[in-house]
């Protein structure tokens, strides 16, 4: 997932993260480049390609694309009080709260709905009263590290254990990460190259 990461701390707090802040970056200064324009347009008399139209509905189009892509979240999966602190902005708004390892029944890749030949997901907390806590607004491009992190949090839930190496080098295989799912047998067993190569092609 683009823009995500989990982090496990030392005391055994297991940390969800995605900050999409540098494209809203990338998409202000855009705006301002176009308002600039606009700004010259109006005080020169000047006019650019399809004239001042065409720059101000530029400004107005990359403006609200940079405010939609502005997101923030952050999940901490605390073991030791069984709970979950939460914080999450998304354009203007802003979601917070705690809720208890036992207010969750799962944890699910959720896969957006038409999607093409690249899947698209975002990571869904459902809980016991049939309501569902998204870590994430929208959906990223996906090479299978949605299923990965599902799966280090079911683990930090104390749902199942913890995925091994070869279980994240089979998630990159099927992606057609090769180099990465051999890398990871590298760093997380004591394999050869040429051993992690042959188990990567079985995988």
């Amino acid at each position: 997932m683009e823009g995500a990461a989990i982090l496990t701390t030392s005391d055994g707090r297991l940390i969800f993260r995605r900050d999409s802040r540098t494209m809203t970056r990338i998409l202000s200064i855009i705006a301002f480049a176009l308002s600039s324009l606009v700004a010259y347009e109006l005080v020169t008399g000047r006019r650019f390609g399809d004239g001042i139209g065409g720059a101000v509905a530029g400004l107005v189009t990359v403006s609200l694309c940079a405010l939609v892509s502005y997101e923030v979240s952050w999940f901490e999966f605390d073991p030791r009080a069984a709970t979950v602190t939460y914080r999450r902005q998304w354009a203007w708004r802003r979601y917070e709260g705690t809720l208890l390892f036992a207010d969750i029944e799962s944890v699910v890749a959720e896969s957006a709905i038409g999607d093409g030949p690249v899947a698209h997901r975002r990571l869904v907390l459902r809980l016991r009263n049939g309501t569902g806590v998204p870590l994430t607004a929208g959906y990223a491009a996906d090479g299978g590290e949605a299923m990965a992190m599902a799966a280090a949090i079911r683990a930090a839930l104390g749902s199942e254990p913890l995925p091994t190496a070869i279980d994240r080098a089979r998630v990159m295989a099927r992606a057609g990460r090769t180099m990465e799912a051999v890398r990871e047998l590298r760093l997380g067993t004591e394999l050869s190259l040429e051993e992690a190569m042959r188990l990567v092609k079985e995988l």
